[in-house]
């Protein structure tokens, strides 16, 4: 049940409904996710995007774990640290510098398109064509990373 006016106007807002109590957790619909509903990427291509992202989030020191049973495989911060930085510049070798930075774009800016990551990286003006530029970029770093990972 909503406040009405006269509640408004009184400043009795408090009103107990069981709605509006539910937490509710939103996941932002990623521009992979997204790229992967219009058919421009394969599901290999997001698990090789989710696996660099993990590793990224990991060689700047997040904990990353996916079971938070145990200790984890690494007995501090700093050795997992260097693990997923390591794998980062192993899997670095395997794109371009276009696709590094695209997939950096990708985890490091919520609202990336493929049109602003084309417009960086392509001289080409139009739209449309920074678009897909951008999609050929991002398709082809993850391509080259699910090959690597054995995703393909």
């Amino acid at each position: 049940m909503t406040p009405t006016a006269e509640r408004i106007a009184k400043g009795d807002l408090s009103h107990n409904n069981a709605r509006d109590r539910t937490q509710r957790v939103y996941r932002q619909h990623g521009l992979i996710a997204k790229m992967h509903d219009k058919k421009l990427c394969d599901l290999h291509h997001v698990q090789a995007f989710h696996k660099y992202e993990q590793h990224y989030h990991g060689a700047q020191g997040h904990d990353v774990r996916v079971s938070d049973v145990g200790s984890g495989d690494f007995p501090d911060v700093e050795s997992a640290r260097t693990y997923h930085a390591q794998r980062i510049a192993k899997a670095n070798f395997q794109i371009s510098r276009h696709g590094q930075y695209a997939l950096e774009k990708i985890i490091t800016d919520s609202k990336a398109s493929l049109e602003t990551i084309g417009a960086a990286l392509s001289p080409y003006q139009d739209r449309r064509q920074t678009t897909a530029y951008g999609a050929a970029v991002v398709v082809e770093a993850l391509e080259n990373l699910a090959k690597w990972w054995g995703m393909r």
